[in-house]
């Protein structure tokens, strides 16, 4: 072989060194940018067990939000259950959120970075009314900090838990119809430190026992409102549904959640909720599949026919209730 030759080779052989290093390069920084990010909060302990909450990014873009709690927290539930049914039935006409026992969830200093979660909370419920009256756990995840929701969500004569004027009037203001999520509906349920709540009217366990779509309540999503604005996330799981996690008869379960055409704030907002085991044995309840919101909308003028006011037969029709519980809107 000639030294023309030579040369001629050993560059073709570098160069196909290079083009293999920066092929290796690319498919390495590929695989490093799809690989998630996530971060946690310190663990909570609540009777057996243990949860912390957690948000995962990939190249600045959230993928996930949840809570994640080990399997022992289970332990104890049913027999707390059963003594908060007790006292249920002993003190019948009391508010049903009296009657829950709740927890503050600590939040990753990152969450409030990448989602639009401040603060949130969980509480061990013994039922609400039918078809909501299984022990179930409520997860509330809120686009405010607690302070802010002590602050101006207060209690006082007005709806079935006890609120205040004005916290009951922002509680089922009417909305621009580009904010209100499809189908779901302001049932008056005005919570002190909370707000209201929009269900979902296409729920499973809402239809008709002859419609085959039809479910008993296993797993539930919520919207929260207040000042005609959606104000938090919140998913009730049965324990029955924790037991079959655990015991593997629930597999995973993820379902979309309906959202609207605009929200009040810029930024990435859960389109679905899942519920499954972890393979080191926990249970995760997951909020997912982020839709990203480039402006701030909901500025038209409110329709007070949308689903989302007030939905006819639910307020208090008292004399009483009409006088001092009246909303200018």
């Amino acid at each position: 072989m000639t030294r023309t030759k030579k040369k001629e080779t050993m560059k073709k052989l570098l160069l196909c060194f290079l083009v293999l290093v920066a092929t290796c390069c690319f498919l390495l920084s590929d695989f490093a940018a799809s690989t998630p990010v996530y971060y946690y909060s310190p663990s909570t302990y609540w009777g057996n067990g243990a949860f912390r909450t957690y948000v995962a990014q990939d190249s600045e873009v959230p993928v996930a939000f949840g809570t994640e709690w080990s399997a022992s927290f289970l332990h104890d539930l049913p027999n707390i259950a059963q003594m908060m049914q007790m006292m249920t039935d002993e003190m019948k006409g009391v508010s049903d959120e009296s009657m829950e026992m709740s927890i503050d969830i600590l939040l990753p200093d990152e969450a409030p970075v990448y989602t639009p979660f401040q603060s949130a909370e969980s509480s061990l419920s013994p039922g609400h009314v039918a078809p909501y009256d299984k022990v179930h756990m409520d997860f509330h995840f809120y686009f405010q900090s607690k302070a802010q929701r002590v602050a101006n969500i207060t209690t006082g004569m007005c709806g079935g838990e006890s609120v205040s004027q004005d916290t009951w009037c922002r509680g089922t203001m009417p909305y621009p119809p580009a904010c209100c999520p499809p189908a779901y509906g302001n049932i008056g349920a005005i919570v002190p430190g909370m707000g209201g709540h929009l269900v979902d009217l296409l729920s499973p366990e809402l239809l008709n026992v002859t419609d085959p779509r039809y479910h008993p309540f296993t797993a539930q999503f919520t919207f929260g409102t207040f000042s005609g604005r959606l104000s938090f996330y919140e998913v009730m799981i049965t324990i029955d549904t924790f037991q079959g996690i655990v015991n593997g008869t629930v597999p995973k379960t993820c379902n979309p959640i309906r959202l609207p055409s605009e929200f009040s704030t810029p930024g990435y907002y859960p389109s679905m909720y899942c519920y499954y085991l972890t393979p080191s044995g926990n249970i995760r309840i997951e909020l997912n599949t982020f839709k990203h919101y480039s402006t701030a909308g909901c500025q038209g003028p409110v329709d007070p026919t949308t689903t989302c006011s007030l939905l006819p037969g639910v307020a208090p029709t008292t004399k009483s209730f009409k006088k001092h519980c009246k909303c200018n809107y």
